[in-house]
């Protein structure tokens, strides 16, 4: 098609990569060609140069396809695409533009949200609070009591035993807990 015989504002088929849709020409593009609005999903687009033109669409088959066009969520236009015989013969119509407001209900409340602690620095923390051996059934009713650390378990003592013991034994004098009695446990005295 020849540069001479385009106009803004008439309809074209155009061709992009592998699919043709038919545009209206809306105005002239700074870098060169023109920008152009999709007459299938309502999106701008931009033609480079008049070989992307294949042919000017009649008001027969511009009909056609607004009567089976629907607008694309991001083309901004409300209703679906409906075009006059005025509209595509001489002037192009302003672009309709949406403005969405999202309206996020506030909360009904401020949640104050607990951070539960693990069942060794539960026990850290009752220890430390108490500054005595304890038996790992004291400390663990103590931790639950003060909500610092809750269980389903049939015998959590029995886990925090088990627990205790493996960091002294794997961590040896960096442990934050020693062996204080039978069956009691201690922090550590740091310097």
């Amino acid at each position: 098609m020849n540069e001479n015989d385009i106009s803004l504002g008439k309809c074209y088929l155009a061709r992009f990569s592998k699919v043709e849709m038919p545009v209206r020409l809306e105005r002239n593009d700074p870098k060169g060609g023109w920008i152009a609005r999709s007459l299938t999903h309502g999106r701008r687009v931009r033609i480079r140069d008049a070989t992307q033109l294949l042919g000017v669409y009649d008001n027969n088959a511009l009909r056609t396809i607004a009567a089976s066009t629907t607008p694309n969520r991001r083309s901004g236009i409300v209703e679906p695409a409906t075009l006059s015989c005025a509209q595509t013969q001489e002037e192009p119509a302003a672009p309709r533009r949406v403005v969405v407001t999202i309206i996020r209900p506030e909360p009904a409340s401020k949640k104050i949200v607990l951070v539960r602690l693990t069942l060794l620095d539960a026990a850290r923390r009752v220890l430390s609070e108490t500054k005595k051996a304890m038996t790992t059934r004291e400390i663990v009713k103590t931790a639950t009591e003060k909500e610092y650390w809750t269980t389903d378990a049939s015998t959590p003592w029995a886990t925090l035993h088990a627990a205790l013991s493996r960091e002294i034994r794997e961590k040896g004098d960096a442990s934050r807990f020693v062996k204080a009695g039978r069956g009691k446990f201690a922090l550590r005295q740091t310097e």
